[in-house]
């Protein structure tokens, strides 16, 4: 039996990203025998391993060329989702190297709305798994709900669950161009073990689910962007309306001051929080935290909206995403001096719009590339074009943006 010693020993070592032989040994070798010591250790230090960024990378990267370190992997069953990357991590090991693991796909499915740094570089190779040993489950489990839940994230993207959205992109990106995965994991898969599997494999995914997703992902992207603008305009005149009542003269000190000043700092908590889980929702979904995450995104875009049937399929939300990403940084000089640093403590602002409009370049080069399609589809007089058309027309104005916009 582990001593809680011993147990904190492994666990702290795990933490700082040491994968090595014993200490996977015994961390497998406790969850096994459920030790009592272990798993306290653990749930009292869990938040600080699914938080460490050397814990997530090394891991993955050990698993990813077979590191010796990691071959108790074979062995790990249920066990493993104490610590949820662990049972992914059998999975990945599972898959590249041929060797058996006991992984319940459906259970595996449901450890991708776990966020961690890594998240993004994880479930990609989760997908991956489902999709070469279950493609029944993964229709059932996760494309098909991507079609009847859309519309639900799209209206309320403030949710964990639109990491699959994103992971699910990611995953399309690189099987339509094994090349992407080199770029997506070059920070832990230096020699290609990846983009290798892929080309060997070759798995793919139906024309019409590469459109399908696609299509998700702009659509929850573009909703979070617009209510991350108005979460910011909402906090911009709250801040307003809390200078205003300071320098209204007879107010400061009043009964009728004080009820005004706790109403309006009661709404200004609120959307605080609204703000703060609204950017969080953000940096998610377009990956702000990992350059290899957006920049992957960016040409995955690029590669599958260049095919003619998946870009006039999904004009609407690509040329809508733009839309969004354009009213956010014309808007943002407004906004940015009083949210900055309340947002600071999260991520860099700047640094999120910077990759917002990075990705929004992607989808533009594709629609300079095929112009005619814009033209055919912004000059359809029905909704919801010709109101597209409209805002596009006068965000053009505005910014001075948008040379493929038809002008007639």
């Amino acid at each position: 039996m582990m001593t809680r010693y011993e147990a904190w020993d492994v666990i702290r070592s795990l933490i700082e990203g040491r994968i090595d032989r014993e200490a996977m040994e015994k961390l497998v070798v406790s969850l096994k025998k459920r030790n009592r010591e272990f798993l306290q250790v653990i749930n009292e230090n869990i938040n600080r391993l699914n938080r460490s960024i050397e814990f997530n990378r090394e891991l993955l990267t050990a698993v990813i060329h077979a590191d010796p370190a990691v071959s108790v992997l074979e062995g790990v069953g249920r066990e493993a989702l104490v610590i949820p990357q662990l049972y992914k991590a059998a999975a990945i090991y599972s898959l590249l190297h041929g060797v058996q693991a006991v992984i319940e796909p459906i259970i595996l499915l449901k450890t991708m709305i776990i966020p961690h740094r890594y998240t993004s570089l994880y479930n990609p190779l989760v997908i991956l798994y489902v999709h070469r040993k279950y493609p029944d489950i993964l229709a059932k489990h996760l494309l098909s709900p991507l079609r009847s839940k859309l519309i639900l994230y799209s209206v309320n993207p403030v949710t964990v669950r639109i990491i699959v959205f994103r992971d699910l992109f990611l995953y399309a990106s690189i099987t339509i161009d094994p090349g992407l995965a080199d770029n997506l994991y070059r920070s832990v898969d230096p020699y290609g073990t990846v983009r290798e599997y892929i080309e060997k494999q070759k798995p793919q995914l139906l024309p019409g689910e590469y459109s399908e997703i696609a299509r998700a992902y702009l659509e929850v992207l573009s909703s979070t962007i617009l209510l991350y603008r108005s979460a910011l305009r909402a906090y911009n005149e709250c801040t307003k309306d809390k200078s205003r009542i300071k320098s209204e003269p007879g107010l400061e000190g009043s009964i009728s001051g004080r009820i005004i000043e706790w109403y309006v700092s009661a709404g200004c908590t609120l959307i605080e929080n609204i703000l703060r889980k609204t950017y969080s929702s953000l940096l998610s979904q377009t990956g702000a935290i990992l350059e290899e995450v957006y920049s992957t995104i960016k040409k995955g875009l690029g590669i599958i909206l260049d095919k003619p049937d998946i870009l006039r399929g999904n004009i609407i939300e690509a040329l809508n995403q733009v839309l969004e990403a354009y009213a956010l940084k014309n808007k943002w000089p407004d906004y940015s001096y009083t949210a900055s640093t309340l947002l600071e403590e999260i991520h860099p602002p700047d640094e999120a719009l910077s990759t917002v409009m990075e990705i929004t370049s992607g989808i533009e080069e594709v629609l300079v590339k095929h112009k005619a399609l814009v033209e055919e589809a912004l000059s359809t007089e029905s909704e919801p074009y010709r109101s597209l058309r409209e805002r596009l027309l006068k965000l053009s104005m505005e910014t001075g943006g948008f040379p493929w916009l038809p002008r007639k």
